[in-house]
């Protein structure tokens, strides 16, 4: 339970151990994807790639030409300088459009009884930010996820669907 077990509401829809079961289950479906994803699309192998936040999409370049494009929806960000999560759906600095998209994840608020899903920002370390990751991606019945890396902050966005 860890960090969770601090986010947890008085009147939680799941147990712990309930909680526990569906975090491992989105966990691993997570990692399925992404199996996928990079057999099916050789994510990973691509020299650069191109996100657009007004187009909501990611573009995965070879020598400059695209060759894979998805509709993403915005999850959230992890700093590894303060050790903390923000949801997209809080940050400003992404447009209005994609927070509003993002902003599907608070449901999740109501189905688990947690109210980590709608608080804008709190600790936590890189594991926790890769399980909230797994039960989003779960959530927006996404095809897996993508991380944007930069110095201190990792960007983490649900890959919606190939267009």
């Amino acid at each position: 339970m860890g960090l969770f077990g601090k986010l947890k509401n008085k009147k939680a829809q799941m147990t712990d151990k309930e909680f526990d079961t569906f975090v491992a289950t989105c966990y691993q479906e997570l990692k399925e994807k992404q199996d996928s994803l990079m057999s099916k699309n050789n994510l990973g192998a691509y020299d650069e790639y191109w996100f657009d936040q007004i187009t909501e999409t990611i573009q995965f370049k070879e020598h400059g030409k695209v060759e894979l494009e998805f509709h993403i929806v915005m999850i959230g960000s992890w700093s590894s300088k303060s050790n903390s999560w923000m949801w997209a759906w809080a940050n400003s600095s992404i447009t209005e459009e994609l927070r509003s998209e993002s902003s599907k994840i608070k449901e999740l608020a109501s189905l688990t009884g947690f109210s980590v899903f709608e608080r804008e920002s709190f600790e936590a370390d890189e594991v926790m930010a890769h399980e909230l990751t797994s039960i989003a991606v779960h959530h927006l019945n996404a095809l897996g996820m993508y991380i944007v890396p930069s110095d201190n902050l990792k960007s983490f966005l649900a890959l919606i669907k190939l267009k």
